[in-house]
């Protein structure tokens, strides 16, 4: 796998996302009136009145469900992921999240095997944040309405958001297929025989032979989040409403894997060679750590937008780029006047 390429489209894929998330820099906008002279009328300039009536970055939602129905993974997991997570604020310093994913993928490592069989891909991960750090800070933001003659007004106005540190770390658990050509090297031997005598599996490599077999993984994550929360409405002409209400976090973690075993590679018979089973969960070396920086965008009105981008290395599995677009839910909001 060719990663840096991965990662550059990754950061392509992860600009495009950036500016369909944010209306303000929508390259489509009409602008017209260019700014509201906060709020006072104008003999020359058509101007329309506003009021603030939310700017609470503190006020966050206590449950997140999200869904993500498009999930692209560029790695052994295969295409057609389907993910989904639920989040929980347990207090201002305290979050907990649990998240399930789950693909199909064809397996086309050895033509001779028939029917063609499809290789299931899990994931379940449990973890939390712990935030040590919270900053309400101030800046301009402008936000547009559309008007009734199809145009875009903006308004350019002081907005409270919060920045947040927090420690991160979870728990998981992956079940998939692996190859001996893009994610391992299989080091095993003949179960018939009892000498078992180790054989690289670099020599099955050909036009004809893919060893792989199905994996199972415990892994831990340690890290840190940079989150950044904006909630800010207003109210134009006592009619219309615009709003700004979403989060979006900054992560990088270490990964480690304490436990992952490997199940036997059958190798199908083939012109006059026999069909063997091979043990390569005692031999094949590990590679117990890895790594994964991401960022995630969270609409937190009651129905919002998902967006993320992922890269990293698995721990005894390779490397992977994830782009993903969902929907969120989140029921209900809490204030928290103390931040």
């Amino acid at each position: 796998m060719n990663i840096p390429v991965h990662i550059l489209k990754l950061f392509f894929a992860g600009m495009i996302l950036w500016l369909l998330s944010y209306p303000e820099h929508g390259i489509a906008q009409k602008k017209i009136n260019p700014e509201h002279y906060d709020g006072m009328d104008s003999d020359s300039v058509p101007v329309y009145h506003y009021d603030v009536i939310r700017n609470r970055p503190d006020s966050v939602p206590i449950l997140t469900f999200g869904f993500y129905p498009l999930d692209y993974v560029a790695n052994s997991f295969g295409n057609g992921l389907i993910e989904g997570f639920v989040s929980a604020d347990i207090n201002k310093n305290l979050n907990l999240y649990l998240t399930l994913s789950t693909a199909f993928f064809e397996g086309d490592f050895d033509p001779y095997s028939t029917p063609v069989t499809f290789y299931p891909y899990s994931n379940i991960e449990i973890g939390g944040h712990y935030y040590f750090l919270a900053k309400k800070l101030h800046s301009k933001a402008r936000i547009y309405f559309q008007t009734s003659s199809n145009g875009a007004i903006s308004a350019l106005l002081d907005r409270n958001y919060l920045m947040k540190l927090s420690l991160r770390s979870s728990i998981g658990f992956i079940n998939t297929a692996v190859s001996n050509n893009y994610e391992q090297a299989f080091i095993g031997y003949d179960i018939n025989d009892p000498q078992m005598k180790k054989i690289n599996f670099d020599n099955f490599s050909s036009s004809y032979i893919y060893p792989f077999t199905d994996m199972s993984l415990l892994y831990l994550s340690f890290g840190i989040t940079l989150e950044k929360i904006q909630d800010i409405a207003i109210l134009i002409e006592n009619s219309k409403k615009s709003e700004v209400s979403h989060k979006s976090r900054f992560y990088i973690d270490l990964l480690v894997s304490p436990f992952v075993h490997y199940e036997n590679i059958i190798i199908s018979q083939h012109d006059t060679v026999p069909q063997r089973t091979y043990n390569v969960d005692k031999y094949t070396p590990r590679k117990d750590f890895g790594f994964r920086f991401g960022w995630n965008f969270i609409g937190i009105e009651k129905f919002g937008i998902l967006m993320g981008a992922e890269t990293g290395l698995m721990p005894n599995s390779g490397g992977f780029v994830n782009l993903k677009l969902g929907l969120s839910f989140n029921p209900k909001k809490r204030n928290r006047n103390n931040i």
